[in-house]
């Protein structure tokens, strides 16, 4: 089941789907659009261990160059009605948090 593990509203979405995560990354500034990434086996590794800050860091690249970058199984993936879902739940779990807006 695809899930939203992370999210920085206008920067980025961070999926998993069983092993593999998948980043949706917010580009441009006059039309807006979004790159899909796959996160390849040293990518997971870097995330495993630095956590939001790696993922603000490779969202970051991804905006400068997004030619560079993207996957269309990714792409696939994240444009479905499951990764809608997926962030609807995470939305609902987030609010229900204390402190959360």
């Amino acid at each position: 089941m695809l899930e939203v593990v992370g999210l920085s509203s206008w920067s980025w979405v961070l999926f998993r789907l069983n092993d593999r995560y998948l980043l949706s990354v917010c580009c441009g500034s006059v039309g807006i659009f979004t790159i899909e990434v796959e996160l390849g086996s040293l990518e997971v590794v870097r995330y495993e261990s630095e956590g939001v800050r790696f993922i603000d860091e490779l969202s970051a690249k991804v905006r400068e160059n997004p030619t560079q970058y993207g996957s269309d199984e990714a792409r696939t993936l994240l444009r479905s009605p499951e990764a809608e879902e997926a962030v609807a739940i995470w939305h609902s779990t987030q609010s229900s948090k204390p402190g959360a807006a």
